[in-house]
């Protein structure tokens, strides 16, 4: 018992974390599992952000992924992309790309950012009927970091009204030189309220094996090995709760502002989550 306790605490040493930094968003998509639109009252301002990073830095992390609601909506984004480059983290960017226009990319560019991700659930008219008139801007974003040689991935959820259009898109990834991943829907957020988009697994898995003899392409569910939620990634909501996963948005295992990043994971319900994982995610079908 004690060498599977020692040998547990040493997996979970943190590698990557999510930070949903706000929940403010200039879209309305259904099928958003954070249910954004509003920033919420309570999210870390600046210095706590920054002594989050600082920690996740100490502890060992290597990656950052900023997510939100819409990240760049966050005045203080910048500073935060900066402070996390200056301790060494790869940081990316998980944005549904409307506001990166040519002086962004330039500004993304110039804070040596690894990665942007936009997302692109499908053809101009389903894109825009899912998440609002956003198709173009989506596309002058991919544009735009490409230009400045940014490194892009596309990321499209597949659901029962777009798989048709899965191929379409990644050629567009493939035009730009794009990586391309593809995420299942799933029924939390506003996503619970328009549980019809679900796509059956059958289709989901022959539309893979398909369109992974064309394209390189990644399918969630398909390609994931393993799941890392909780042994070597978290995610941190815009409150401050840590999560062992973004997707686990109730399941919240401490706030940063009560306890230090270190405790909460050497908490036992981080441990307990671990261990009874199979049973507490085999709903969200992530793997």
């Amino acid at each position: 018992m004690i060498k599977n306790q020692k040998k547990l605490l040493f997996r979970m040493k943190i590698k990557s974390v999510v930070y949903s930094c706000t929940r403010a968003c200039n879209l309305n998509c259904k099928h958003c599992y954070q249910d954004a639109g509003k920033k919420s009252k309570n999210e870390l301002d600046t210095k706590r952000a920054i002594n989050l990073i600082v920690e996740i830095s100490e502890l060992g992390g290597k990656q950052l992924l900023f997510s939100g609601g819409e990240p760049l909506l966050r005045k203080d984004i910048y500073n935060l992309i900066y402070e996390a480059k200056a301790r060494g983290l790869e940081v990316e960017l998980l944005s549904n790309g409307t506001l990166i226009n040519d002086r962004v990319a330039q500004i993304l560019s110039s804070l040596n950012v690894d990665g942007v991700q936009i997302s692109i659930d499908g053809e101009k008219e389903f894109h825009d009927w899912l998440r609002g008139k956003s198709f173009d801007k989506a596309i002058n974003a991919i544009k735009n970091l490409h230009d400045y040689h940014i490194q892009t991935e596309i990321a499209m959820v597949a659901m029962s009204k777009n798989y048709n259009q899965i191929e379409n898109i990644a050629d567009v990834a493939q035009s730009f030189g794009a990586r391309f991943r593809v995420l299942r829907f799933l029924p939390l957020g506003r996503g619970a309220k328009n549980s019809y988009l679900s796509i059956d697994d059958k289709i989901y898995r022959e539309i893979a094996e398909r369109i992974k003899s064309k394209y390189n392409v990644t399918f969630a569910g398909i390609d994931t090995e393993r799941c890392s939620a909780g042994i070597e990634s978290i995610a941190i909501d815009p409150e401050g709760n840590v999560l062992p996963c973004e997707l686990l948005i109730d399941y919240k295992m401490g706030n940063v502002r009560e306890k230090s990043l270190k405790d909460i994971l050497d908490d036992n319900r981080l441990k307990d989550f671990v261990r009874e994982k199979s049973r507490k995610c085999k709903a969200l079908e992530c793997i």
